[in-house]
């Protein structure tokens, strides 16, 4: 198993960063899953992936359909809010930042016995908001340009 698996890939000048997309579609409403029901996911564990390396930022995206929808919608314009994100730094240091179990769901995940641990800000609230993580990222090149 992968353990560098990286969604984004961020260079400016000579410097890289890490992006991680995470997904779900919120069956309440954006609005419920960004204020209540949902989290920014950070890194995991389980039984089978027993490390992963950190990335810098997590970014946590809603998809405002049913999931038995998206097999249609995926082949036509759709859709795609990215409700919040937060940096490794945030995951580690925020007090709403704790380590969250989840148990897999049998169907997907036949080969997982153990639960999985996830570092997670909850709700996705208490993350950066997607303007906030924009200007985080995009501080990044502000920050190094500084330093030259």
């Amino acid at each position: 198993m992968d353990l560098d698996q990286v969604d984004i890939n961020i260079k400016i000048n000579t410097k890289k960063f890490t992006a991680v997309v995470r997904s779900s579609f919120p069956n309440t409403g954006i609005e419920k899953a960004v204020l209540k029901n949902f989290d920014v996911i950070g890194w995991y564990d389980n039984e089978i992936k027993i490390k992963e390396v950190k990335k810098d930022f997590y970014l946590r995206v809603l998809y405002p359909y049913n999931i038995k929808n998206f097999p249609i919608l995926i082949k036509s314009e759709f859709n795609v809010f990215v409700a919040g994100g937060t940096s490794k730094e945030l995951l580690e240091s925020s007090e709403y930042a704790k380590y969250k179990k989840f148990e897999p769901l049998i169907e997907h995940n036949q080969n997982l016995r153990n639960l999985t641990h996830y570092r997670v800000i909850e709700p996705i609230i208490n993350g950066f908001g997607s303007i906030q993580l924009t200007k985080k990222i995009l501080n990044i090149e502000c920050e190094l340009s500084e330093k030259k």
